[in-house]
């Protein structure tokens, strides 16, 4: 029966797999097995409530079971996923895995579980220990699915890019349709380019029907013929990787612009001002917000320089809880509607539900940072909720800002406006039109740094901006490029390098294929 059951999981057959579960624990309520199958099957789809319920079974039958204990702390990273405890599931999952005797743990697939957590947990020491360890006592005719992606990534975060490359041609070598390992070896100078084309464009024939495979090395072949200078050919790339990637992820612009004004609609200067939320005790937040791949990372790392400071990376937890404190206030609305009377929303709770979520992440700094960029729309909503807060806004002109965007392939959905340069342009001008309405609503909270102003001169901006966060300005506070701390960004090759300012204009390399994007800022100027 669980032979069946693994079966059908595997192959993605999830309903059908539930309904056999159910049937098999009506009649054998006391098998943990069972029980710890019905846990796979809830997360794969996306029910981690359930999950963790079905998993809580399985461990009050085998309490001592590594390996449950372990999945108990991945469920547990996903953080807000799991409503009831939301707020301290992280702290949950770092005293779970802290208890494991790793040392004694020999068992592959419970040693990238918990690989898995303390990625999350941006313990990336541990992290890599784990990968290590499971890799050397896995199969090598039959290694754990992604073990050398997952490798390789942390080994990216490091900086170790030789090290990283090896790992996604062991990928690669495993499982030719391994996409994301092209496009990720495709980040990363390589010694024989013209091989990696060669192979790249050879899985390309073979899987031409596959829309993953044509976004994917699409988007591989774009980065590596930039990095050869053939612009025409890699902006060529970037148009077939996008159109493929927009076949799959519909997208209107019109309703994130219409969600922009109804933020800033919600919030105005005069309900920002007049807060029932006092200061916590806990750490200060220090918000990066902005566009993707438009300098926030550097900020960052000049920011997390200071004694008083630590990251805790690009979080999701604040629109989490929003999303859900929406949600619940409108249960029946949908889009748009659903963020109708956000004045009444328990803004006490949702500052607390972030903060308290946020612990395990933050060390004990009076001030940490979260660079998620994407918490440029709910600022109004985190001013209202953490008073204290501090936002850095990072601005780049439109032209590199966007294309920045369109040439990056971004993961989990999470950009759908970048895969077409006409709906690129108007986000920007949205996005633009909601932070200027925040720094006009919270001139001393809302602190907006030019990019090219930081590049250009980085010791008067530097200073300026340890100014307006009320921390001590020193020099090393730039030489952020010389520590071997990991860096869990997409950008961590470029921070582990002096500032340089050879990404300004960038965009003028693909003047000829741009110029309609340059028509259409230029016209809404002289409007």
């Amino acid at each position: 029966m669980s032979n069946k059951i693994i079966k059908l999981i595997d192959q993605g057959l999830l309903e059908e797999a539930l309904s056999q579960l159910q049937v098999a624990l009506k009649n054998n309520p006391g098998n943990d097995g069972l029980w710890f199958l019905t846990t796979i099957v809830y997360e794969r789809m996306n029910d981690l409530s359930k999950a963790y319920f079905c998993l809580e079974s399985a461990l009050a039958l085998q309490a001592n079971n590594t390996h449950y204990l372990a999945y108990q702390a991945k469920l547990l990273s996903h953080g807000n996923g799991i409503i009831a405890i939301s707020c301290h599931a992280l702290s949950m999952a770092k005293e779970i895995v802290d208890k494991l005797e790793i040392a004694q743990i020999d068992t592959p697939e419970t040693l990238v579980i918990i690989a898995t957590v303390y990625r999350k947990l941006k313990d990336f020491d541990r992290t890599l220990t784990c990968y290590e360890k499971a890799l050397s006592h896995s199969n090598q005719k039959k290694p754990i699915k992604n073990i050398h992606n997952d490798l390789a990534v942390v080994y990216q975060l490091y900086n170790h890019n030789q090290r990283a490359i090896e790992h996604f041609n062991a990928a690669i070598s495993n499982n030719t349709q391994d996409y994301m390992a092209f496009w990720q070896l495709s980040q990363l100078t390589l010694e024989q380019p013209e091989k990696t084309i060669t192979h790249i464009n050879k899985v390309l024939d073979r899987y031409s029907d596959d829309t993953n495979a044509q976004i994917y090395l699409h988007y591989a072949l774009a980065r590596i013929k930039e990095k050869q200078q053939d612009y025409a050919a890699s902006f060529k790339h970037l148009q077939q990787g996008s159109l493929a990637y927009k076949k799959i992820h519909p997208y209107k612009v019109d309703e994130d612009l219409a969600y922009f004004k109804q933020l800033a609609h919600s919030y105005t200067q005069d309900f920002l001002a007049h807060s029932s939320v006092g200061d916590t005790p806990a750490a200060c937040p220090i918000f990066i917000v902005g566009l993707p791949r438009t300098g926030t990372t550097l900020v960052e790392q000049i920011i997390n320089g200071s004694p008083q400071v630590s990251s805790a990376g690009e979080l999701l937890h604040f629109n989490r809880f929003f999303e859900a404190a929406c949600s619940q206030r409108n249960p029946s609305q949908t889009g748009l509607a659903r963020y109708q009377h956000l004045e009444s929303l328990d803004y006490d709770q949702l500052g607390q539900l972030y903060l308290q979520s946020c612990a395990p992440l933050t060390g004990d700094t009076p001030y940490f940072i979260d660079k998620y960029p994407f918490n440029f729309m709910l600022v109004g909503a985190i001013a209202k909720a953490i008073p204290q807060a501090k936002f850095v806004h990072i601005q780049r002109n439109p032209m590199d800002a966007c294309f920045s965007n369109f040439k990056h392939l971004f993961r989990f959905n999470s950009a759908n406006y970048s895969y077409s340069l006409d709906d690129l342009g108007h986000y920007y001008l949205g996005y633009q039109a909601l932070t200027d309405h925040w720094q006009q609503c919270l001139p001393n909270n809302f602190y907006t740094l030019s990019y090219d102003d930081l590049v250009s001169d980085p010791v008067t901006q530097s200073q300026a901006l340890m100014q307006f966060l009320g921390l001590e300005w020193h020099p090393e506070l730039l030489d952020f490029h010389l520590s071997k701390q990991a860096v869990s960004t997409p950008s961590a090759a470029q921070v582990k390098q002096k500032i340089y300012r050879s990404s300004q204009q960038h965009w003028r390399h693909y003047e000829k294929e741009l110029t309609p994007l340059a028509n259409f800022f230029e016209e809404s100027i002289t409007h």
